[in-house]
């Protein structure tokens, strides 16, 4: 019965629902932009609160205070002079190249650039979205309603209101995805150095590489590392680089303790649910370990379906992240496009298995977009929860899995 229930025959009927519902949403958040000042939307809240830390990285490389970058007071000084009264302070955390690749956008009144980054970052979940086309074979007849719900999904309203980076991690992860099938190892590896902007998202590929012996993917990589690393110790300083750890790791320990309920990682799942203390800790720690041995197993293995490893990856990768809030949960686009393809092939579709796990996606997909309304812990629990059992899926799935062949994915015409 929950299986029928759950099935895409009846959901068909709630996703224009769903749909309607999330236009609502965009359609009252554009409608607050389009009012305010120069910095805040009618409501009086800032225009992408998240937006205004890379806003500020920008101003201090432009204007030469960069012996200032990562002084929080020098920040909220800024911010204080460009948007009045603030509570607090939208630090600059990321590493000195960030500053440098969105320097541009502070030549640029406020309002314009954070209109043209919302522009940008949306552009990025379309197009990521778009390029996933050849891994999805199962969803072709389905692609308009498929796209629907990617670009609906409540983490990217919640990336896109919060003015963060998160198309652009998920756009580069696809662009990896379709290179490591085709062989193209040194652009995944400079992929990978562009995505380590955020570095817990990208890093943990390259011992993955490693144990799969892609040798080229693994020196692209700490080649394209190196060069930014000059690069912001040419432009920053060579001062910006352990000045950035310390605040990043300050601020690490500042949200765990003061915004825990806002992450969804191993480690604030265990605090959450047992307070901080030494078990908590030492269960986190035991549960990254153990997802760690899991990927690296899987990239040990031959796996006749690489796209579907790779989505086990970004759910592992999310599940280890010591940073995942919930805008960073666009990143679930990518794997949970690709196990619904897979749970909808017609080799494996009589599962109870498959049922489950569609069950399961439907589960993730509700609690996400309910979580930013209710703010329950219980609530917060449930996501690490349905990712860990979705890696457990696939591993049960593997001997099911069909053969991807590269040439079915990318036809000799072109894609």
């Amino acid at each position: 019965m929950l299986t029928t229930f759950l099935s895409w025959r009846v959901l068909r009927w709630t996703i224009p629902l769903y749909l309607v519902l999330l236009l609502l949403l965009w359609g009252v958040m554009l409608m607050q932009w389009s009012g305010g000042g120069a910095t805040r939307d009618s409501t009086g809240t800032t225009l992408g609160p998240d937006f205004m830390a890379f806003y500020t990285g920008a101003r201090f490389v432009l204007s030469g205070q960069n012996r200032q970058l990562y002084d929080l007071a020098a920040q909220a000084a800024f911010q204080e002079r460009l948007d009045g009264p603030r509570v607090g302070v939208s630090g600059f955390v990321n590493p000195p190249q960030w500053a440098i690749m969105v320097a541009p956008l502070g030549w640029l009144s406020y309002r314009a650039a954070f209109t043209i980054w919302t522009i940008a970052m949306l552009g990025c979940f379309v197009a990521s979205v778009w390029l996933m086309r050849p891994f999805l074979p199962a969803l072709a007849s389905r692609w308009g309603t498929t796209t629907a719900l990617a670009l609906g999904s409540a983490p990217v309203y919640f990336a896109a209101s919060a003015g963060q980076n998160t198309g652009l991690s998920l756009l580069l992860h696809v662009a990896i995805l379709r290179a490591l099938p085709r062989r193209r190892d040194v652009l995944a590896g400079l992929l990978i150095a562009l995505g380590c902007v955020k570095p817990q998202f990208f890093l943990a590929l390259l011992p993955l590489l490693v144990l799969a012996r892609r040798w080229r993917a693994v020196g692209s990589a700490l080649a394209g590392l190196a060069v930014v690393a000059a690069l912001g110790t040419l432009v920053v300083g060579p001062a910006s680089w352990p000045a950035w750890i310390k605040l990043t790791m300050s601020t690490l320990q500042v949200e765990q303790q003061r915004q825990i309920i806002k992450l969804f990682s191993w480690q604030p799942f265990w605090a959450l649910l047992l307070g901080r203390g030494v078990v908590a800790t030492t269960l986190g720690w035991l549960c990254v370990a153990f997802t760690a041995c899991i990927l690296a197993w899987l990239w040990l293995q031959p796996m006749p379906d690489e796209p579907l490893r790779y989505a086990v990856t970004v759910l592992g990768i999310m599940l280890i992240s010591p940073h995942m809030p919930i805008y960073d949960l666009g990143l679930l686009v990518l794997p949970v496009l690709v196990l619904a393809d897979r749970i909808l092939s017609p080799q494996i579709q009589s599962s109870r298995l498959i049922h489950g796990t569609q069950a399961l996606l439907l589960a993730l997909y509700i609690t996400v977009f309910f979580y930013e309304q209710v703010h329950y812990t219980h609530v917060q629990l449930v996501v690490p929860l349905i990712m860990a059992t979705l890696i457990a899926g696939v591993l049960l799935l593997r001997p099911l899995a069909a053969p991807f062949a590269i040439t079915r994915l990318f036809p000799s015409h072109g894609t």
